[in-house]
């Protein structure tokens, strides 16, 4: 999957701040039939109609939207009634094409940009389909609010074939595509994103005040497929911070591309923060990362890793990585395990279009990962990525104009003795829900780094 440029696409013209919504919602409005190809997905033409999804509830799942109307309207929809929706066209969220957001941009609100979609009380609970075309420049500026993500809470949701270029400053369970999701699917997505995570400074955030679970394309998630993602980024907050996404559990990964920039505390990486498996009993549930590539610079605290901050009963099979780590001055310091083994049998493991994985060269260079969507290598293992696949478009707006604060490492002195010989638990309430083939690791660092002063 590639970016589309957007430069064709004709966003509606702009009158004053207060009257800047109007003509676009009005003419929107009077819109009934909202599934012209009867195929169970409700055409999204514009902005508008993307905004709208947030009106129409399900009529009996009062609190979740199934995708069953828009504009109150479910004609054209099959007897079974329409379950999502589907783009039909690139939307471009800098309506006045200035390059940045301002007063002038439809859904400005009064600088935070696009509300996200779907929150705790009311979750985005259907399909969306993005047949491949993009959403740019989505930008929100919601310093401190939890789920800030275009949808802010998803419940066994689909979406797919989707691009998106954003930049998100929000709170704890923020992402550019998804703030919390639950039992949900992922797939054929490509994203250039920036995230900044910061505290909450609203009295009553309650367990959500901390910038925690923080990810360049999903903050946190539980029972998620994530497959065939191609996702560069850059991410800054505080604990559980990933390239991909800051906490997940009982979830696996698939085919994924990662470029990432990771600045964080505790449990930071750049793939995924923090990945678990709840259960230790069942054998059913559990979690997994296979077939995927990660080029990542991570700075963090504690617990910092290229492919993951901290795993827990994760299955983890023909990865290649390469990056590297920066940890501050602690007295202990648990950094990125960065090994290499070669078992029998990769030569016939194949991706998804049944081609061969791993793609050698010369003896001198390290191993290619032949994705569906981009072969990635780092051929001469310095860190970085040989060949990203260009982005048509403009540059990624700034999430936040202001600088933000650095993030300062915890500065009280631990005691001289391993303060956390197991990993805990995740602090935060949760929401209770109803080895391979070959690994390759490259990256500047060992498998386990502890300091003493």
């Amino acid at each position: 999957m590639e970016f589309r440029n957007s430069d064709d696409y004709q966003a509606p013209p702009c009158l004053a701040l207060t009257l800047s919504l109007t003509p676009a919602l009005a003419q929107a409005a009077q819109r009934t039939l909202v599934d012209s190809d009867h195929n169970g997905l409700i055409e999204i033409n514009d902005l508008a109609d993307l905004n709208e999804i947030r009106n129409n509830p399900d009529a009996t799942r009062t609190s979740e939207l199934t995708g069953t109307h828009l504009y109150g309207s479910n004609q054209g929809c099959p007897a079974a009634d329409c379950n999502g929706y589907e783009l039909t066209s690139d939307l471009d969220f800098d309506s006045n094409g200035n390059q940045q957001l301002d007063a002038g941009d439809l859904f400005w609100n009064d600088g935070k940009g696009f509300e996200p979609i779907g929150n705790f009380s009311l979750k985005f609970s259907a399909e969306f389909h993005g047949n491949d075309h993009v959403i740019n420049n989505l930008v929100m500026r919601r310093a401190g609010d939890h789920f800030t993500a275009l949808f802010g809470y998803l419940e066994m949701a689909e979406v797919h074939h989707l691009s998106l270029r954003a930049a998100i400053e929000g709170g704890g369970n923020s992402a550019a595509l998804a703030g919390y999701a639950w039992n949900s699917h992922f797939h054929h997505i490509t994203a250039d994103t920036a995230v900044i995570g910061s505290d909450s400074s609203d009295a009553g955030c309650g367990a959500f005040c901390d910038a925690r679970s923080v990810g360049g394309l999903i903050g946190s998630g539980e029972e998620l497929s994530i497959s065939q993602i191609l996702l560069q980024t850059d991410v800054t907050s505080l604990n559980e911070t990933g390239g991909l996404a800051g906490y997940l559990a009982d979830s696996h990964i698939d085919e994924a591309g990662v470029r990432a920039q990771v600045t964080g505390d505790r449990d930071s990486d750049g793939l995924v923060g923090r990945m678990v498996q709840t259960s230790g009993t069942s054998s059913i549930i559990d979690s997994s990362i296979k077939r995927s590539f990660v080029a990542a610079q991570v700075n963090g605290d504690n617990r910092v890793g290229v492919l993951a901050g901290s795993l827990k009963n994760t299955q983890v099979s023909d990865i290649l990585i390469t990056g590297s780590i920066g940890i501050s001055d602690r007295v202990y310091v648990r950094a990125g395990a960065v090994t290499g083994t070669m078992d029998s049998g990769w030569q016939t493991v194949v991706n998804s279009n049944n081609e061969s994985l791993w793609q050698f060269g010369g003896q001198s260079e390290a191993p290619a990962l032949k994705l569906p969507m981009a072969t990635l290598q780092d051929a001469d293992g310095n860190g970085e990525v040989d060949d990203w696949p260009a982005f048509s478009g403009e540059e990624l707006p700034d999430p936040d104009p202001v600088v933000p604060d650095p993030v300062v490492p915890d500065p009280v002195v631990p005691d001289p003795v391993d303060p956390d010989p197991v990993d805990p638990e995740p602090e935060q309430p949760r929401k209770r829900s109803g080895g391979g083939a070959m690994l390759w690791w490259l990256a500047l660092g060992i498998a386990l780094i502890r300091r003493r002063v």
